[in-house]
């Protein structure tokens, strides 16, 4: 039986089956279910947001372990170490003046000295 008709290159279908996926690809992209870059930045204000919240429990273990910091816990595989590094080299994430340490004096001169 001999087949008569239009046949498509091998090229031409590559090329369609490219197309199809690029197409689907910028779809999804717009549509925002496909968007790697936003899961890492939400995850990442998720762990800032665990951090401050166990800065003001002044980082206590019991409150690591407690399962207020799920995100942490599961970042840094349950060690609290690693994870009070990390919420520490955060700007900012120093536990509050006189909290754990009396505030610092000052060395300039009262004005009425």
């Amino acid at each position: 039986m001999k087949l008569k008709g239009v046949s498509l290159s091998i090229q031409t279908i590559i090329i369609i089956v490219i197309s199809v996926l690029v197409l689907a690809v910028i779809v999804l992209f717009f549509t925002g279910t496909f968007n790697p870059a936003a899961e890492g930045l939400t995850s990442e204000a998720n762990l800032q947001k665990e951090c401050n919240k166990w800065r003001r429990h002044f980082y206590s273990s019991d409150y690591f372990f407690s399962g207020n910091c799920s995100n942490l816990n599961s970042r840094f595989n349950n060690d609290a170490t690693k994870a009070k590094e990390y919420c520490t080299g955060m700007k900012g994430a120093e536990p509050p003046s006189g909290a754990t340490t009396p505030p610092p004096t000052s060395t300039h001169p009262s004005p009425g000295s």
